[in-house]
């Protein structure tokens, strides 16, 4: 009977160190994961802000495409429509792209 008690004793004691194991570990885990989501939340600005000037970046470059196709495109026209003679022609072309630079 005392053998089986002790046994009990002793199967209480390990379950007790398990148990404080397990709840270091949990405590280890939940603090590596608190401080994993603080680092995340605090690169989480300047990730937002990079995106957003690969945005701009990518806007204005496309901005810049569709200026340069306008321009070829009017300066086409003129040349099309006014049948001006050379310097007439240089000089109106130089107009348009003076407002649409706005030069």
């Amino acid at each position: 009977m005392r053998e089986i008690i002790a046994e009990i004793l002793a199967a209480e004691a390990e379950a007790k160190l398990l148990v404080e194991e397990a709840r270091r570990k949990a405590a280890a885990l939940l603090a590596d994961a608190q401080k994993r989501a603080r680092e995340r939340l605090a690169a989480a600005p300047g990730e937002c802000r990079a995106e957003a000037e690969r945005i701009e970046a990518s806007a204005l470059a496309e901005a810049e495409r569709k200026k340069g196709s306008l321009l070829a495109a009017a300066a086409a026209e003129i040349d099309e429509s006014a049948r001006l003679d050379g310097e007439k022609r240089k000089r109106a072309v130089k107009l348009v792209v003076k407002a649409v630079l706005d030069i």
